[in-house]
C-alpha cells in the first residue's frame, strides 16, 4: 500500500466469480487492483446513443453513455454524484464524488491517476504473451512498483 502525495495506491488481487473472461488475461477471473480499463466502445465516439465501457479493479463493468448536452459519458449506476468519462483523442474519466482522474489511452489502457490537486501515479505497459500487461506504477514521490510476468 503507497500512501503519500496523490492517490492511495493499494496493490492487490481480487476475485470475481461474475467477471467476465473477454477482458481476463488467462480467464481465471482473478485482477490486479492496478487492471482498470476502458474496453467495448462505440465504432464513432461523441454521437448520440455511444457507449464505453469502464472495467474496474474488481472485475465490475459500468456502461457509460454520451450525452450530447455536456459532451460527456455518464454512468448513472449507483448513488451520489456520477462519474464522467471525456474523449478528447485520450479518455478522461472523472470521479463524481472525489473529482479524482484517470487518463487513460485512447486503447483503453490506464494511464494515470490523478488527484484534485494534480499529483499523479503513472502506469507504463509492456507487451508480454499478445498483451500489454502493466510493468511499472510510478508515484508522484518517485517511488514505484515493477511487475514481471511469465506465461
Amino acid at each position: 500500500f503507497q500512501v503519500g502525495r496523490g492517490v492511495d495506491t493499494a496493490i492487490n488481487r481480487t476475485y470475481n466469480s461474475l467477471g467476465q473472461f473477454s477482458d481476463d488475461y488467462n480467464a481465471d477471473r482473478w485482477r490486479l487492483s492496478a487492471d482498470r480499463r476502458l474496453h467495448t466502445w462505440s465504432a464513432t465516439p461523441n454521437v448520440a446513443g455511444a457507449v464505453v465501457h469502464r472495467r474496474g479493479e474488481d472485475g465490475a463493468d459500468i456502461v457509460y453513455r454520451y450525452d450530447a448536452a455536456r459532451d460527456l459519458y455518464i454512468a448513472s449506476d449507483g448513488a451520489g454524484a456520477h462519474d464522467t468519462l471525456k474523449n478528447i483523442g485520450h479518455w478522461i474519466w472523472t470521479d463524481g464524488d472525489t473529482q479524482n482522474n484517470e487518463i487513460y489511452y485512447i486503447d483503453g489502457n490506464l494511464i494515470s491517476s490523478v488527484d484534485k490537486d494534480g499529483n499523479g501515479t503513472h502506469y507504463a505497459y509492456q507487451f508480454v504473451n499478445g498483451h500489454y500487461r502493466l510493468h511499472t506504477i510510478t508515484h508522484p514521490d518517485g517511488n514505484f512498483e515493477r511487475f514481471h510476468w511469465a506465461g
